[in-house]
C-alpha cells in the first residue's frame, strides 16, 4: 500500500523540507541547551527558517516578537551563538545575514554543504511592514479632483 503523502511523480520534492545533523553535533547542541536554553531556542528559530544554503536575513525585532523576548536578549544570544561557532554573521548594508554552521546542520544534499553561505531567505514581520505599507498605500490613493 502506498503512502498518499509521498508523491513519486516528482522525486525532487521528496527532499525539500528537511534539516540534517551529524551525531557529533548533537552533543554540542545538547551542551548549548544546558548552557543557555534561550540561545538554543534562537538557534532553532534560525534553523527552522534558514534556506537550503543555511542562511537567513531576519531582524532582532522579528526574532524577539516570535520568541517573546526583548531585542537585547536576541542580540546577546546571537553573540553567544557566534562566539561558540554555531553561526556566522555576514553584513549586507545594515542587515545581518545569519549562516548556521554547516558542520552542525544543513538543509541540502551533503555534498553541497560547502556552499552554505551564498544566499538567504529574508524574513520580516507584520510589525516591520506596517509603516512601509501605510506610507505606500497613502501614496497610491488617488488625489481628489479639483474640478
Amino acid at each position: 500500500m502506498s503512502n498518499p503523502l509521498i508523491k513519486l511523480e516528482n522525486p525532487e520534492l521528496l527532499n525539500r523540507n528537511f534539516v540534517m545533523t551529524f551525531r557529533k553535533s548533537t552533543e554540542a547542541l545538547l551542551d548549548l541547551g544546558v548552557l543557555d536554553p534561550t540561545a538554543r531556542v534562537v538557534l532553532e528559530f534560525l534553523i527552522m527558517h534558514m534556506d537550503t544554503e543555511n542562511c537567513l536575513i531576519v531582524s532582532y525585532g522579528v526574532m524577539a516578537e516570535r520568541l517573546n523576548c526583548t531585542e537585547r536578549t536576541i542580540q546577546s544570544k546571537i553573540k553567544l551563538l557566534h562566539d561558540h561557532q554555531f553561526i556566522d554573521i555576514f553584513k549586507s548594508g545594515t542587515s545581518n545575514i545569519y549562516a548556521v554552521n554547516a558542520e552542525i546542520c544543513w538543509a541540502t544534499h551533503a555534498n553541497k554543504r560547502k556552499y552554505a553561505k551564498f544566499s538567504a531567505r529574508v524574513m520580516i514581520s507584520q510589525t516591520e511592514q506596517s509603516q512601509t505599507r501605510k506610507s505606500r498605500t497613502t501614496r497610491l490613493d488617488p488625489q481628489p479632483s479639483t474640478d
